[in-house]
């Protein structure tokens, strides 16, 4: 065998090997997005599989710290190509490794944001739309890596890997967006858009004062119910009575031509003369307790003569242009609208809520003004730790998750100066022991509370007792009693209660849930 034929061939059988490798990786990668996938389908449905531990609990609060990592990597990679391609090919960027850890975080993001849906901090419709926003982004990223790689090792220029990349920039984006507007409470595009209209405050449904008899079916009556009870989650923000743009599953009521096309159910959200078939119809008489229930169970329900009316005004055609006197309407649907607010009050009422909503807008500024200098001195000692709820909120959020058992009492006691402003307390895994507890009876605005993994016996509840405002509490692998959880009783916005290797029976949880029936009491799987 010559030395030319003897080459050739250890060639080849580097490139198989080569090859192999890549082909290893490529259908690894393609497992995992099946396994993502079926681990977001299983969190969208709520998989017993998925309760939570003192661990899924953990690693979920990462979330919002290796989310960033992917964020930044692919707008790094994406960047870095742009300028490949304006360097006409002087500049050829390295970026398989770069996006390699981008699909990474990309990855654990996913899987840490499915472990904090468990918890239930956010409303389920959009955590569900931010979950598979990040799917989506993860695969196609993903695909880009993989596409690049191969580019790579054969050589050849292709625009698949550029089209790919663009794709998972996008998605990244909205993904990105959902997510901010959950964590953060507004929205900054509308936030934008207003800036530029000069400020201007939305402008608020006009109602034509008349007789019940002579108002206008739809217009009228059907319309100012939507807007009182709908509106709030289905409609933009020049509609919305809270000024926001906020349109569930895809469903815009703000229009008989919206409500006829119903969302993204498929299913009309009004069928003329047909109630089975009216998705507005079928959704406010489930039970409350549904989750298609409309309007949520959280919101002001429809009252029963607002319902006779709806379902009324759908049998008799969903018919618009016409007055209630026209349309021989039966004396208890005639008694229903007269039991409607009145378009004058509705009116005085939409006034008042925006000259309070302004006035609540300065006073939260001036809240906010005021623990400035408060937030500084505990930020010296606690530097990243306190942060505010929202952009606009003077509402305050601490977490001692970085710090562990280096947080004691006396780092309790350090945030004294901004008590008034916390609502929302994360101390679990720290060193905190019932005299770190007794410091927050001064923070009586609490309303989410985790002293999971600490030492905190019955006698932290005593301070904890007297938290009214207390809605989440987490006492996860904590040494409190039966005897001690009673002391939660004079709770009444208590809604989350976790007491996973605790010394808490069946039979003590079972006890305080007679004192406070709508506290979900979670003692872990059974």
């Amino acid at each position: 065998m010559s030395e030319e034929t003897s080459e050739i061939r250890d060639l080849d059988v580097e490139g198989r090997k080569s090859n192999a490798g890549l082909m290893f990786l490529t259908v690894a990668s393609l497992l995992m997005l099946v396994a993502i996938s079926i681990l977001g389908y299983m969190t969208q449905i709520g998989s017993e599989s998925l309760k939570l531990t003192p661990w899924t609990t953990f690693y979920g609060e990462l979330h919002p710290v290796i989310l960033h990592l992917p964020i930044g990597i692919f707008i790094l990679v994406f960047i870095m190509e742009i300028v490949g391609l304006l360097s006409f090919g002087k500049w050829k960027p390295q970026t398989q490794f770069p996006l390699f850890l981008g699909v990474v975080g990309a990855v654990l993001a996913v899987i840490f944001g499915c472990l904090l849906i468990q918890q239930g901090d956010q409303s389920m419709d959009e955590a569900i739309w931010h979950l598979w926003g990040s799917i989506a982004f993860t695969v196609v990223g993903t695909l880009a890596f993989l596409a690049k790689i191969w580019a790579t090792r054969s050589g050849a220029s292709s625009p698949i890997y550029g089209i790919l990349l663009t794709a998972s920039i996008a998605l990244l984006l909205w993904s990105s967006h959902i997510g901010g507007v959950m964590t953060h409470g507004t929205d900054p595009i509308e936030t934008f858009n207003i800036a530029m209209d000069g400020g201007n405050e939305p402008a608020k449904p006009k109602v034509v004062t008349t007789a019940p008899e002579d108002r206008l079916v739809y217009e009228e009556i059907i319309v100012p119910i939507l807007h009182g009870k709908c509106y709030g989650c289905h409609a933009d923000a020049d509609q919305n009575p809270l000024g926001k743009k906020k349109i569930k599953g895809k469903f815009v009521m703000t229009s008989m031509e919206d409500i006829m096309k119903g969302g993204s159910s498929g299913e009309p959200g009004v069928t003329p003369g047909d109630l089975e078939n009216s998705t507005i119809s079928w959704s406010i008489h489930l039970d409350i307790d549904e989750d298609e229930h409309m309007p949520p169970e959280d919101k002001d329900q429809l009252e029963a003569h607002e319902i006779a009316i709806i379902d009324w005004w759908i049998k008799e055609g969903a018919k618009t242009g016409i007055a209630l006197k026209d349309m021989n309407a039966p004396a208890e649907i005639t008694e229903g609208v007269a039991k409607l607010v009145p378009p004058e009050e509705l009116l005085r009422q939409q006034a008042e809520a925006a000259a309070a909503e302004t006035a609540e807008k300065a006073a939260e500024d001036a809240r906010r003004a005021k623990l400035v200098e408060a937030m500084a001195v505990v930020g010296k000692d606690f530097p990243n730790a306190l942060r505010y709820v929202s952009q606009e909120s003077s509402d305050l959020t601490f977490t001692a998750v970085s710090m562990r058992k280096d947080f004691t009492d006396e780092g309790v006691e350090k945030l004294l100066p901004v008590a008034q402003g916390l609502v929302d307390l994360e101390i679990g895994a720290t060193a905190v022991g019932d005299s770190g507890v007794a410091h927050l009876v001064s923070m009586s605005r609490l309303r989410r509370l985790k002293l999971n993994e600490t030492a905190v016996t019955d006698a932290a509840l005593d301070t904890v007792g007297k938290l009214v405002d207390l809605e989440y509490l987490n006492l996860v692998s904590t040494a409190v009693t039966d005897e001690g959880i009673m002391k939660l009783e004079g709770l009444p916005k208590l809604r989350k209660l976790y007491l996973w290797q605790s010394k808490v029976t069946k039979e003590g949880a079972a006890a305080l849930m007679e004192k406070l029936p709508e506290c979900e009491i979670n003692l872990g799987l059974e």
